[in-house]
């Protein structure tokens, strides 16, 4: 079951995720809640580090794209996309990078609710991963 979450994060396929992890909830709810709980564990850090790199390339591509060049003041196909798209550089790599995968993050965050919901083995850890889940402002 870990390979299997490790999978659908890379691939980014959290509807398939979530049904991999309703599955085994049905398997082991009554003889392995544990195993269920580590899995989730597993599925939620996963989804964490892939966010958290992904700010970091998108961070490490606007520090590139932030070196002058000293022949040319920007580069032609920055003009041209500045001119079409009328967007910065950091809002282009963050829709490209880091969107996607909070989009993903914030999906997890709701599977991982329902797959806990209505369970009083897990209500535990429905407490803990509800309140991480909500902003604190």
């Amino acid at each position: 079951m870990m390979k299997y979450v490790e999978l659908c994060v890379d691939l980014r396929k959290g509807r398939f995720a979530k049904d991999g992890l309703i599955q085994y909830r049905i398997v082991c709810q009554q003889v392995n809640v544990s195993s269920l709980e580590e899995v989730i564990k597993h599925f939620m850090q996963l989804s964490n580090e892939k966010a958290d790199e992904a700010k970091a390339q998108a961070q490490a591509l606007e520090d590139a794209l932030d070196v002058e060049d000293l022949e040319a003041d920007k580069r032609p196909e920055d003009l041209m996309l500045s001119y079409v798209s009328g967007e910065k550089g950091k809002d282009r790599s963050d829709r490209e990078f880091v969107t996607p995968w909070f989009k993903f993050l914030w999906e997890t965050y709701r599977t991982v609710l329902e797959i806990l919901r209505n369970n009083s083995k897990l209500e535990a850890l429905y407490a803990v991963r509800f309140l991480t889940a909500l902003p604190l402002s």
